[in-house]
């Protein structure tokens, strides 16, 4: 009876992880990453989108670099440190969101805006990060949520090398392949997918268009939720071949679900709050949205690829984890 009563505790628990991470964390993440991207917008280089590309790019990938290589070299055993790590997340959030404008402008300004152009983008940047075991790192809030506060120890994960000799090099040549190979290859994914999404429901109306984006993408990560950790353990009793399939699968539905939410907020974001003459409030709203994330312990997810990168292997099967903001995953 106990053992019922934990299980029912836990279920319900994990739905209203689910139901904050979509409520509540994702679209003021994704408000945080708009208007940061408004200001660049408008303060770097806002007529000649090639340069600013360009621009933010460099500044975001040297950003990133530097942050991924220099953070296994430090320890985080005392209160200050952990005080300076939690202060540079907003550093790492503005180099992340530099990086992605930078490339999607690049991608504007080299690729054809066709929905042939976007399918390729979208296929061959998914099949590349699958092939090189980090096609997670697509899955962004709220399709993986964390807690501040259950961070014990900041990590980067990062990809490449893992035996070699010169350990100077590995780290250079893994900061590299992480931060602008998986990096790059994320992005591509992000914009053949929300192009697609664009080109799809180009008939339906602006805040409708928002809405149904919005909620489209809450039920499949909803469903992908409920669903992970029975598929989890099904992977776990079924040949290897099969069980990387279900969770490629199972990736891509969270992935193009994620764009989803993110597409909606995104649009919402326009609509309802950066008419107009943007600049002063869309300052206010940035810093507004950052103390609400820190204060909510929940920062962390303001940061994602290019600083690190989801790895996959054949015990942990990283796919099916979603995370938990309510400590409702181990």
């Amino acid at each position: 009876m106990a053992d019922e009563g934990s299980s029912c505790k836990h279920h319900v628990l994990r739905v209203i992880d689910i139901l904050v991470g979509c409520i509540f964390i994702a679209p003021l993440v994704v408000l945080y990453w708009r208007t940061t991207w408004k200001l660049m917008d408008i303060y770097v280089f806002p007529s000649h989108s090639d340069i600013s590309g360009i621009i933010c790019t460099v500044v975001g990938f040297t950003v990133s670099f530097i942050i991924v290589i220099i953070h296994p070299q430090i320890t985080y055993k005392t209160t200050l440190s952990r005080i300076i790590w939690r202060a540079s997340v907003y550093l790492m959030s503005l180099s992340c969101i530099s990086f992605w404008r930078g490339i999607w402008l690049i991608l504007d300004h080299t690729t054809t805006m066709t929905w042939m152009s976007y399918l390729v983008c979208h296929s061959i940047a998914f099949a590349i990060l699958s092939a090189t075991k980090t096609v997670s790192s697509i899955v962004s809030p709220p399709g993986f949520l964390i807690n501040d506060f259950y961070v014990d120890s900041p990590t980067i994960k990062t990809v490449g090398f893992k035996n070699n000799e010169n350990r100077i090099g590995k780290t250079i040549c893994n900061g590299v392949l992480t931060v602008m190979v998986v990096g790059t290859l994320v992005v591509t994914y992000w914009r053949g997918t929300w192009s697609i999404l664009d080109y799809i429901t180009v008939g339906i109306s602006g805040l409708n268009n928002s809405i149904l984006s919005f909620s489209v993408g809450c039920g499949v990560c909803i469903i992908g939720y409920i669903t992970a950790e029975p598929l989890k353990t099904k992977a776990r009793n079924v040949s290897s071949g099969t069980a990387v399939l279900m969770e490629h699968v199972f990736v891509y539905f969270l992935g193009v679900s994620v764009v989803n939410v993110w597409r909606g907020v995104w649009s919402m974001c326009d609509i309802l709050i950066l008419q107009g003459n943007p600049a002063p409030k869309t300052i206010i709203t940035h810093f507004l949205t950052l103390l609400m994330m820190y204060f909510g312990q929940a920062a962390y997810n303001l940061i994602g690829s290019p600083i690190g990168c989801r790895t996959h292997d054949t015990e942990s099967f990283e796919g099916f984890s979603m995370g938990s903001f309510l400590k409702t995953q181990p």
